[in-house]
């Protein structure tokens, strides 16, 4: 798949979380890919289920006229913008919005143990000093 789908809805070098949606079709280029842009630097709470009105997103995109098959993919390549100065970090694929994006529970249970641990190496590093 190969979208020209551009926004200026964020800027390079921002962190975002894009959370996408693929709905497939039937009909010759009738697939459909939405998304929705959060910036990381806000605190907003992700919704518990795919939402392109959710408030908290910073941008809520459709790139239509795609026709993807799916059983054919055997590798994904994203260039980001003209230069390619931009980057992905993680890729997730689900058939549900919980397999994707984690319920804010367990997101905060997680960004808590890695605080946690974080400190603990910290102290454990100045022990050795």
């Amino acid at each position: 798949m190969i979208s020209d789908a551009e926004s200026p809805g964020f800027t390079n070098g921002q962190m975002l979380l894009l959370v996408g949606r693929y709905v497939n079709s039937a009909a010759a280029a009738g697939d459909l890919l939405k998304l929705l842009i959060y910036d990381t630097a806000d605190t907003d709470l992700l919704p518990t289920s795919f939402d392109p009105a959710d408030p908290g997103a910073e941008l809520a995109l459709s790139i239509s006229g795609l026709d993807i098959d799916l059983a054919k993919i055997s590798s994904t390549d994203f260039t980001i913008r003209g230069a390619n100065n931009n980057f992905i970090d993680e890729l997730r694929i689900g058939t549900t919005y919980a397999d994707v994006v984690p319920e804010p529970a367990s997101a905060v249970l997680l960004l808590s143990g890695l605080a946690v641990l974080r400190a603990l190496a910290g102290s454990e590093r100045q022990g050795r000093s």
